[in-house]
């Protein structure tokens, strides 16, 4: 079925140079340094607009954002020329040219990989293996099985019913949800993803449910095929990944650990967490950070009030009033490195713990070296009528 709705704009921080670095630091490696000079590709920017902030919150690194849509980059053109941005170029490029110069420390493709074809898939693996510099980090997200499985014949259904647009057939799907259909009542997965299509935008649905070139990939065929193309898993750029804690109840954590491979605890861990979406990150001869200096160096800032608890897959988690109460203090003075954070709120493998599932949770963030910029960024692109659809 022929899309009749662009993409909607989102912002993605995932995608940022300094969380990509945070994130892969959890991991055990060292990362580019985003305060530092780098190079930054996007494949398949879409408007531009985490591109554009990116390079707004980043002024030392290099930009280069592509997409195959001619309007979008223009649109994303004019909002680099509006916005001042001299550290961002925007192009449009076919994924088989390849005709990129140099390469990148970054290469980010963001809601590109499954929604693909096999074939442009292995031309992106092309890139990547070509312009991903040596110690560099690749960030590639896709929508994934088992957690898709259940969702999968919503595909065929809303492709049927919208003759008369996306918006039509979501609303007839939703009456055949609550109509109490036995699908949805045995895929409560579907059933609750339905439920939700009112508050997504029009494009969402059309680019997830009916493009002609989508797929849900397994994360073991995704890491056997970037391994082909030189690049090992690095981890998660979702944080929480990065913190069984947060993600497995006692039982589940201890039958996966007791799978002999990483390979086998990988795949068993999608299984426990029927996970249906991942954020997997790929690393070129990254170097392990064997001493954790650049765990201790990262830098977190605060992204508003602190909360004493927070919700994480798991259920949960409260934090002692007094501890909360010193964060908050501590976060009032602006962003900090993890070990000195450490070190003023009380020298203890607890604090470290409780300072990095309050970033997992968002509760603080990894900190860019622009916070200021990018504020002023968003601002004058909300003013343009550019602001994210959700």
């Amino acid at each position: 079925m022929a899309l009749q709705a662009s993409y909607p704009v989102t912002y993605q921080p995932e995608t940022a140079p300094s969380w990509l670095h945070h994130a892969a630091v959890l991991g055990g490696h060292l990362a580019p340094d985003p305060s530092g000079a780098f190079r930054y590709l996007e494949l398949g920017c879409g408007r531009g607009y985490s591109a554009l902030l990116h390079a707004a919150a980043h002024p030392n690194g290099r930009f280069v954002a592509v997409d195959a849509n001619p309007d979008a980059i223009a649109a994303a053109r004019d909002a680099a020329e509006a916005l001042k941005l001299s550290n961002i170029a925007f192009d449009t490029v076919d994924f088989a040219a390849n005709g990129f110069e140099g390469q990148f420390d970054f290469i980010v493709l963001h809601g590109v990989y499954s929604w693909v074809t096999a074939e442009t898939r292995a031309r992106l693996r092309a890139i990547l293996r070509e312009r991903l510099a040596p110690g560099g980090i690749s960030y590639v997200s896709y929508n994934s099985l088992p957690g898709w499985a259940g969702e999968l014949p919503l595909r065929r259904l809303l492709s049927e019913l919208s003759a008369d647009g996306v918006a039509a057939g979501a609303q007839m799907v939703d009456g055949l949800r609550k109509a109490g259909f036995a699908y949805f009542t045995a895929n409560p997965t579907a059933e609750r993803a339905v439920a939700g299509w009112s508050a997504r935008p029009e494009g969402y649905l059309a680019h997830e449910y009916l493009a002609d070139a989508w797929d849900c990939l397994w994360s073991v065929d995704v890491m056997d095929e970037m391994a082909e193309a030189g690049l090992a898993f690095a981890g998660s750029a979702t944080l929480r990944d990065h913190h069984d804690a947060l993600l497995l109840d006692e039982s589940a954590a201890r039958a996966v650990a007791a799978l002999a491979t990483p390979r086998q605890r990988m795949l068993a861990q999608d299984f426990a967490r029927n996970r249906g979406f991942r954020r997997d990150l790929f690393g070129r001869d990254l170097p392990p950070d064997s001493n954790g200096a650049a765990l201790r160096d990262l830098v977190i800032e605060s992204t508003g009030e602190i909360p004493e608890s927070i919700v994480v897959p798991r259920g949960r988690v409260s934090f002692q009033p007094a501890f909360i109460a010193a964060l908050r203090g501590l976060m009032a003075k602006g962003p900090q490195r993890l070990g000195d954070a450490v070190r003023a709120l009380g020298e203890s493998g607890d604090v470290a713990r409780n300072l990095m599932w309050l970033t997992a949770a968002g509760a603080l963030s990894p900190a860019v070296p622009d916070r200021a910029a990018r504020a002023a960024a968003r601002t004058a692109l909300a003013k343009m009528g550019v602001v994210p659809e959700s």
